[in-house]
């Protein structure tokens, strides 16, 4: 991650998935899926004025990547869409 100031702290991930064989096909003759990338963006902040608080942003599949969680012979489950999620804590 990057301190861009005493208190806040900016991160990014990346993930990438090579293309895979279905489940259940064992002699592996159907379709691959398709490798797919993930791109994740966080926020924390700490602030030093307020000791034992914390905060944190997140973005999971940052650009709304579609893709193939999951899949077996007849079925499929698609992955998550971008989501966003909001963390506030206190350590005592």
């Amino acid at each position: 991650g990057v301190w861009a100031f005493d208190d806040l702290l900016i991160k990014g991930g990346f993930s990438y998935f090579s293309s895979r064989y279905v489940v259940g096909d064992f002699m592996n003759t159907s379709e691959k899926l398709k490798g797919y990338p993930l791109f994740d963006f966080q926020i924390h902040y700490k602030p030093s004025w307020a000791k034992g608080w914390k905060a944190l942003f997140a973005i999971d599949n940052l650009f709304d990547r579609k893709y193939c969680d999951w899949a077996g012979v007849g079925y499929y489950y698609p992955g998550c869409g971008r989501s966003f999620s909001l963390q506030l804590s206190y350590e005592f």
